[in-house]
């Protein structure tokens, strides 16, 4: 085995640190830190920043996945009225004023068959509304405290 430069081993001991040094990589870097105790000591404090900061970001990036944004009680109110007044006017809406426009013989078929196909957009547009919204609250790891 050949003697390399401190920029060398360096380099190994940041390879392991990220998980990338290769089997024989890792026997040379084991072979100069029995030699070098002060090195092992350096790289067992860059694992442990490492893991923590790891830790931290599996942290972020978790709850940044699962936390909902956090409306005031009374936003919350005002946002479920709101939606429930949007459905039931959809319903009302496209029921009997589709039913009014279908059954119309004066109407062409064409906006017929538009007007239904836009009914059934809207209404899967907001079955899909109220399925995150429901999804939301049964999973809502807040829901006692902000009550």
């Amino acid at each position: 085995m050949t003697k390399q430069t401190q920029e060398y081993y360096e380099a190994l001991i940041m390879k392991a640190v990220d998980g990338r040094i290769s089997a024989l990589e890792q026997k040379e870097l084991d072979a100069y830190l029995l030699e070098h105790p002060e090195e092992q000591a350096a790289l067992d404090d860059f694992l442990a920043i490492k893991a923590s900061t790891d830790g931290l970001r599996q942290r972020i990036l978790s709850q940044a996945l699962i936390e909902p944004i956090r409306p005031t009680p009374t936003i919350r109110r005002f946002d479920g009225v709101a939606l429930l007044l949007l459905c039931l006017g959809a319903l009302i809406f496209f029921a009997f004023g589709g039913y009014h426009l279908m059954a119309d013989p004066k109407v062409p078929v064409l906006l017929k068959l538009g007007v239904g196909l836009m009914g059934i957009g809207v209404f899967a547009l907001l079955a899909r509304v109220l399925f995150f919204r429901v999804r939301g609250l049964q999973h809502d790891p807040y829901r006692e405290i902000d009550q």
